[in-house]
């Protein structure tokens, strides 16, 4: 059995390679396939290798073991420039879309209380 604290979270490789993820797979493969397959989709954007033709080779490995993956795969195909790009890239818009969500934050907060000249200033301040 696979438990984990609150403060930290599931590394599902080791839950993957661990003796007691046998049982439930024996009773469930597409469960086990599921998780190898999203395991090796977390590892290409964790160590950013997803190249074109890796990526590609996972969506047709998916299709062919999970066909009710084939729409994540098929939206992945839409754009697949864009999602090899995000998975080779070390850029990000970690930074802008943590101050977008500062910004929703303070305007949800403030919402009827401020007029837009004060909402305007907290944000700049904060």
């Amino acid at each position: 059995m696979v438990t984990v604290s609150a403060s930290r979270a599931c590394d599902w490789s080791s839950v993957v390679a661990s003796n007691s993820w046998s049982a439930p797979s024996m009773l469930y493969p597409e469960l086990d396939a599921a998780v190898r397959h999203v395991a090796g989709y977390a590892r290409m954007i964790k160590d950013l290798y997803g190249d074109k033709n890796t990526l590609t080779g996972w969506m047709g490995t998916v299709d062919a073991d999970l066909p009710v993956l084939h729409s994540f795969t098929a939206g992945l195909r839409r754009d697949l420039d864009a999602t090899v790009a995000g998975l080779t890239l070390e850029y990000n818009s970690g930074a802008v879309e943590g101050t977008v969500n500062r910004i929703k934050q303070l305007k949800t907060a403030m919402y009827g209380r401020a007029n837009p000249d004060l909402l305007r200033k907290l944000i700049l301040l904060a």
